[in-house]
């Protein structure tokens, strides 16, 4: 009885799983939907007590009381309120991860077939257009356009995830154990790293060469001519790439004219990475003032923009953006000691790494989600949230699975 109720468990696990990826791509409600159906199958028969067991739970727990008790130093609550609701997900999702049973091989190759042939269908979906009007996309690259995408055109949260496929793809493939299934895996995770130099998006491709690196590394320990035949295929591909890909060529073009253009000196913010770095500034100068408790999470644009008004009175209000970076968006809304706690939150399971396969995925893992974070406010956003928690908890299992078992 006991192991027909766990094996439903984790069957409703895996759908609403799935249901939650389909729904960060093409509909807002559904993931909504399909992640607090995870949660309450998870914590169904669970006792409330029990949750207070979970230390590392807590953590996040105490990071997200800190934006819901800044509503007193808040001054827009509208916009506290958007910005707390985006984050409820870390309530639910991190505690529900942690009383599931372990999948079995069928759910888990279940779940790796739906996620490579929804990426599979959603890059199908983006390159589309291009079939089309294949000159005047390659030239709106020449002015940060990007090709459309699946989540609703966050380019850079889809492309993390295509990346961070990719990398479960490569963890999973030797537990596939038909040959057919196998050379089809394996060319879904060519054909999307193929995709990801189509699309050009930056953030996916850097978190694909810090898995691609990685593994190289790792091989050199163990082989060193394995590892460096991986470095060297690697800039190979890059290089025909760039070669070969339009829009690879002119998004790296733009990226090199951006940063001539703000090291000469350009102050409008017209240019993304270049309004990136401006944002950065102006999150440390309000951090610097607000260190404690932040300027409360309803606030932060607002005091952003008073920042721009000071510093940069050229840039237009359009292009005044939050501080591109997670830890110091926290920091701005509730302050360095409340964003500590998002810091431990994220690298405490480090704690259980230890030298075998599954440690070696999940830190590379963690280094793949880190490059949004540094270059997005991507937990502000539903699908950066989405993307986050579903990838490092799914990951993070399997890691809490194998240090159980061992």
């Amino acid at each position: 009885m006991q192991e027909t109720k766990q094996l439903w468990k984790g069957n409703i696990a895996i759908l609403t799983l799935v249901a939650a990826f389909v729904g960060l791509l093409c509909a807002r409600s559904v993931a909504s939907g399909a992640m607090f159906l995870f949660g309450v199958n998870a914590l169904w028969d669970v006792h409330p007590k029990r949750w207070l067991q979970q230390r590392w739970w807590l953590v996040v727990v105490a990071w997200v009381g800190m934006y819901a008790i800044s509503f007193f130093w808040t001054t827009d609550t509208e916009e506290w309120v958007a910005h707390l609701q985006v984050k409820l997900p870390f309530l639910l999702l991190p505690l529900a991860f942690a009383f599931l049973p372990k999948f079995s091989k069928k759910q888990t190759d279940f779940f790796t077939w739906s996620l490579g042939l929804m990426m599979f269908a959603a890059a199908i979906y983006g390159l589309w257009p291009l079939w089309h009007s294949s000159e005047s996309l390659i030239h709106s690259y020449k002015y940060a356009h990007v090709l459309p995408t699946a989540m609703f055109n966050d380019h850079i949260s889809f492309s993390t995830a295509v990346a961070l496929s990719i990398a479960w793809i490569v963890y999973y493939f030797p537990f596939l154990e038909r040959k057919s299934s196998r050379i089809l895996m394996l060319l879904l995770a060519l054909f999307l790293a193929v995709y990801l130099h189509i699309l050009a998006a930056k953030t996916g491709l850097v978190a694909f060469y810090v898995l691609l690196l990685g593994i190289a590394i790792t091989q050199v320990r163990k082989s060193p001519t394995k590892g460096l035949l991986i470095l060297v295929l690697g800039i190979i591909g890059f290089t025909a790439a760039y070669t070969f890909i339009p829009t690879l060529r002119e998004r790296i073009g733009y990226s090199k004219v951006t940063w001539l253009s703000y090291k000469s000196g350009e102050r409008s913010g017209i240019y993304s990475d270049g309004g990136r770095l401006m944002s950065y500034k102006l999150g440390l100068k309000s951090i610097a003032a607000h260190p404690l408790l932040g300027v409360g999470a309803g606030d932060v644009l607002d005091e952003m923009k008073l920042r721009y008004r000071e510093d940069y009175p050229e840039v237009k209000e359009a292009q005044m953006l939050w501080p591109h970076n997670v830890f110091l968006t926290s920091a701005m809304a509730v302050g360095i000691p409340g964003t500590l706690f998002l810091v431990f939150w994220i690298f405490w399971p480090l704690s259980k790494v230890r030298r075998n396969r599954v440690s070696l995925y999940f830190v590379l893992m963690l280094a793949m989600l880190l490059v949004p974070l540094m270059v997005d406010v991507s937990f502000e956003v539903q699908a950066g949230v989405g993307v986050f928690l579903l990838f490092y908890l799914w990951q993070k299992k399997a890691l809490d699975d194998a240090s159980n078992t061992a």
